[in-house]
C-alpha cells in the first residue's frame, strides 16, 4: 500500500516538481526558526531506491524521527548554540527497530540560521561533534520568493539555496503555509549536480523535505552495467509542539 502511494508521489515530484506554488502578495515569509528548549517535531521519513527497469520493486525503508531542542550549549565564535536531536527509529514490518541519534549544533546570528557542527551516535553513547570550519547557512531570513544564498563550499562542490515559491502543506488536520527552499550541490568546474532537494519551512520550523540523490548504476560481477536506480528521500511532519 505504501509503495504504491510513494511511487505515485515520486512520479509527481520528478515530472511536476514544485508546481503548486502560491504567490499571494500579502504573504509574509518565514522570519525565524524555533529553538526554544522543549520544542519538538515528529516526522516520518522514507528512503526509496527506485530501479528504472521495474519501479514496482522499489526498495523502501521507513523511519520515524522525533526531533527536539534539548537546550543551549557552549558558545562557538561568540554565538550561542542550541542542541537539536533527531532520535531516529526504523519502522518497517519484519525489520529490527534499529535506533540512532543525529545531533545538530544550531545558532542564530545576523538573521541567519547556522549549523556549526553535527554528530551521529547510538543511544547511550557520548556524541563527538564534527565542527565545520565555516558555519553552514541553513536559512537566511527573511525568506521570500527569488531570494538566493550560499550554504557552504567544498573542494569540488558549491552548495547553495534559493526560495522558489510558497506552498500550503497539510499537517494533521491543519494547513501550514511554507516557503519552499531549493538546495543543490553543483561541481564548481563542470556544473555536475550531486544532489537536488526541496525544503518546506515556516516559522514553526521544517515542515517537509524531498531530496533527490541522483542515479546509481547497478553492475554485475564483471562490472558491466545491468540497471540503474534513483535514490530519493521524503520526510513529512506528523505532529509538533514549539512552545516548550
Amino acid at each position: 500500500m505504501i509503495n504504491k502511494f510513494l511511487i505515485t508521489l515520486i512520479g509527481t515530484l520528478l515530472f511536476m516538481g514544485c508546481s503548486t506554488k502560491n504567490t499571494e502578495p500579502e504573504y509574509i515569509g518565514a522570519t525565524a526558526f524555533p529553538l526554544e528548549t522543549g520544542a519538538r517535531w515528529e516526522y516520518v521519513k522514507w528512503y526509496l531506491d527506485i530501479p528504472f527497469a521495474d519501479s514496482a520493486v522499489t526498495d523502501t525503508q521507513t523511519f520515524v524521527i522525533y526531533r527536539r531542542v534539548i537546550g543551549q550549549d557552549t558558545i562557538i565564535n561568540s554565538t550561542q548554540t542550541f542542541l537539536v536531536d533527531d532520535s531516529t527509529f526504523r519502522d518497517d514490518p519484519g525489520v529490527p527497530p534499529d535506533s540512532f541519534v543525529f545531533r545538530y549544533w544550531y545558532g542564530l546570528s545576523a538573521g541567519q540560521l547556522l549549523q556549526f557542527a553535527s554528530s551521529s551516535f547510538l543511544p547511550g553513547e557520548t556524541p563527538v561533534p564534527l565542527y565545520f570550519s565555516t558555519p553552514r547557512v541553513i536559512l537566511d531570513f527573511p525568506l521570500f520568493p527569488g531570494k538566493a544564498f550560499p550554504v557552504y563550499q567544498t573542494d569540488i562542490a558549491d552548495i547553495y539555496s534559493s526560495v522558489v515559491g510558497i506552498e500550503n502543506i497539510a499537517v494533521g488536520s491543519g494547513i501550514v503555509k511554507c516557503d519552499v527552499v531549493r538546495t543543490r550541490a553543483l561541481d564548481s568546474n563542470t556544473g555536475h549536480q550531486f544532489f537536488d532537494s526541496y525544503w518546506w519551512y515556516s516559522n514553526d520550523g521544517l515542515i517537509r523535505s524531498e531530496i533527490d540523490y541522483g542515479v546509481d548504476i547497478r553492475r554485475d560481477e564483471l562490472g558491466n552495467p545491468i540497471d540503474s536506480a534513483r535514490a530519493i528521500e521524503i520526510m513529512e511532519l506528523i505532529d509538533y509542539q514549539i512552545n516548550g
